[in-house]
């Protein structure tokens, strides 16, 4: 058996059929997850989908989706839910317009009051908050600390540069190879641990070489793995618990660097940079990329990263294959569409089909995101900008 939703008309499933023998289609519509409430809404936004007013170049995909999706039931039928469509407050600028980015933050802001009042009020419910891109993640996960909400962060990780106690250490190691790294002695210097190495915000500039010999010296004669872990503990009295968790983190990638670097500390500083290490803590707020939730269920389900567009980012190449289970045949880089106008038919398919594809991909991905949620589900968009405003109104909260 094998599900055949959600493809493209030359997708791997319709090629495979044509492969394997006795091979059934079954479409997977019955839902034993989600409330009533939210499969109506699922089916409402799939079926519906094709009569938005700007979908440009990626309407005939979009077209194909609607008209196969299967309308979806649910076995529990007697769960209670609910779905909110929401609108951010507009961003406010001193002067100037509004950029995408000022825009994002002040989503993402709202985005986090919002989970900080579920969590308060429902703090054994499971919240997903679901985003596309793994930058977000890390903007959610600031937003929510700031508010005191603890959210296990669930993804490749971040470097260890995230934390502000392993700052201060990388500072100290930094200042080992460069003295003359006026920043980073600053930094050191007015930390609360500056005093035990003999600098403060009056001396550090004369005081900085001799503590560049000693950290050296210190590296020499215990290694990495010691050093680090010595100064980590000098550092814990004035840590939360999630700076103690990167310090201990950083401690077991010292000991790691022992092993495959040399004593000079900037290739271990370039070392911890490169290094993704997810924070292992475990909450009931969970942040992550929607590809990571697919198969997971939440009780409640935050969307606050509906704005990029359908189509995606330019790939870097387009590719054609007259059978999706064989080799690709033809390559070509991307070009802009004044380029793709010129092209010959059998190279402008090739772009058409790149761009189907990208929109089948961004619809999977809101399917997977939006059917993760049991109970609830909220979705907050960005608001219009005051020049496409209609009426000079902004649009409201939505329920279903």
């Amino acid at each position: 058996t094998m599900e055949i939703f959600g493809t493209s008309p030359q997708s791997t499933f319709d090629a495979l059929k044509k492969h394997l023998e006795n091979t059934q289609d079954l479409p997977l519509n019955k839902s034993y997850r989600s409330a009533p409430t939210i499969i109506n809404v699922v089916n409402r936004a799939f079926t519906n989908m094709s009569g938005h007013e700007n979908l440009g170049d990626v309407e005939a995909a979009v077209t194909q989706w609607c008209d196969e999706f299967p309308k979806h039931e649910t076995e529990l039928t007697e769960l209670k839910g609910y779905v909110q469509l929401e609108t951010a407050p507009l961003a406010t600028v001193e002067e100037g317009n509004i950029s995408a980015e000022q825009q994002r933050e002040t989503t993402f802001e709202f985005t986090a009051d919002k989970i900080a009042t579920l969590h308060e009020l429902m703090p054994d419910k499971t919240i997903g908050v679901l985003l596309r891109q793994n930058k977000s993640v890390a903007r959610i996960i600031y937003e929510l600390r700031r508010k005191g909400v603890k959210a296990s962060e669930e993804r490749g990780g971040n470097p260890l540069t995230d934390s502000a106690a392993v700052q201060v250490i990388l500072s100290l190691l930094r200042i080992a190879d460069h003295p003359t790294d006026s920043i980073a002695a600053f930094h050191l210097a007015t930390s609360p641990v500056g005093s035990h190495f003999g600098i403060d915000r009056a001396t550090f500039r004369e005081n900085v070489f001799g503590l560049s010999k000693s950290v050296r010296r210190t590296l020499m004669q215990m290694g990495y793995g010691a050093a680090v872990s010595q100064w980590a503990d000098l550092l814990k009295p004035f840590s939360n618990s999630r700076d103690c968790r990167r310090m201990q983190q950083l401690v077991e990638l010292a000991y790691r660097f022992e092993n495959i670097g040399s004593i000079r500390t900037t290739e271990f500083l370039r070392f911890v940079s490169s290094e993704k290490i997810a924070d292992p803590l475990v909450s009931n707020v969970r942040v992550m990329t929607i590809h990571q939730s697919k198969g997971l269920e939440f009780d409640i389900v935050v969307l606050p990263e509906l704005e990029p567009k359908i189509e995606g980012n330019p790939p870097s190449v387009v590719w054609s294959s007259e059978d999706p289970t064989e080799s690709i045949d033809h390559v070509c880089i991307y070009r802009n569409k004044e380029i793709q106008a010129v092209l010959p038919p059998s190279l402008k398919k090739m772009f058409s089909d790149a761009l189907n594809r990208q929109a089948v991909e961004s619809l999977c991905l809101l399917y997977v995101a939006m059917t993760r949620a049991a109970h609830a589900l909220y979705m907050i968009i960005a608001p219009e900008k005051p020049s496409e405003k209609s009426g000079g109104g902004t649009k409201k909260a939505k329920t279903f």
